[in-house]
């Protein structure tokens, strides 16, 4: 399996333009994956062209949340690739905003493509096919990231704080090896590594996915003792971890002092090999 990062907060390729998002095109023995689309088109498609990679190609696809900074690019894909099915959660495209300062920000995807015939809406577990299955926020109360609460979702034309039922991941079994891919984790990543398990019987051995321990808009990270409750309930695991976008650098360098190489970061251009 083959990971290449087209688009995420920070860049180890001079020639690629990194930006506040996610997006990774994934390739399997049977599919050609792109798992969330970055914040906008632009960003997606330059990165694209310098990594080699033919959007067109894209057999499938996976929208991880209805946050702009994942699905900004989607239209542009859209637009270059017309037999992709999109999967993606019913409320990812109803309207999302960010409670902070006093004011409040949209922070949505575009609400007309849930229209787009390419999209399907998927079930709280959805298996696609021997290869795929999708599976959604909350699976459980563990360690859900605190900033959180600044983020709201509109549920029968109220907005209310976020559930993240719009969140879902992927998990992808190749042969003997099995990876769980998420965006944000909004649910918890400790909670979703637990469903992924429960979902598969056994151990994951990798998760590619943000943690959401650092907020933007305050330029804040979750406190030091809930990073090492975090870190403590990873270990647990056999998993190896790469982590990127909302985790944070802070945050992220005090993990990897307690997991040591069992957790590493990913940006955009780079390459992994699973």
């Amino acid at each position: 399996m083959k990971i290449t990062v087209l688009v995420e907060n920070n860049t180890s390729n001079s020639d690629c333009e990194p930006k506040h998002g996610l997006s990774l095109h994934i390739q399997t023995t049977h599919h050609c994956i792109l798992f969330d689309f970055g914040p906008d088109g632009s960003t997606l498609l330059k990165n694209a062209d310098v990594l080699g990679i033919d959007l067109s190609n894209v057999d499938v696809a996976f929208l991880s949340h209805g946050h702009m900074d994942h699905g900004g690019g989607l239209n542009t894909f859209l637009e270059r690739n017309a037999n992709s099915m999109i999967y993606a959660r019913p409320d990812a495209f109803s309207s999302h905003v960010i409670k902070v300062f006093g004011k409040d920000y949209a922070v949505g995807v575009e609400p007309s493509l849930t229209n787009c015939p390419q999209i399907v809406l998927t079930k709280s577990s959805q298996i696609i096919d021997e290869e795929l299955q999708v599976f959604s926020s909350p699976c459980g109360n563990v360690l859900k990231p605190m900033f959180n609460n600044t983020l709201y979702a509109e549920k029968n034309d109220v907005m209310m704080e976020d559930d993240f039922s719009h969140e879902q991941s992927l998990l992808i079994t190749e042969g003997e090896t099995t990876v769980l891919v998420g965006g944000c984790a909004h649910g918890g990543i400790v909670n979703l590594l637990n469903r992924a398990e429960e979902l598969l019987g056994r151990p994951v051995d990798y998760v590619v996915s943000g943690f959401h321990l650092y907020d933007p808009p305050t330029k804040k990270t979750e406190p030091e003792s809930r990073i090492d409750e975090l870190a403590a309930k990873l270990s647990k695991h056999s998993t190896r971890y790469f982590t990127c976008h909302c985790t944070g650098e802070t945050a992220f360098n005090r993990l990897h002092s307690l997991l040591g190489e069992q957790i590493g970061t990913i940006s955009t251009g780079e390459v992994i090999e699973l």
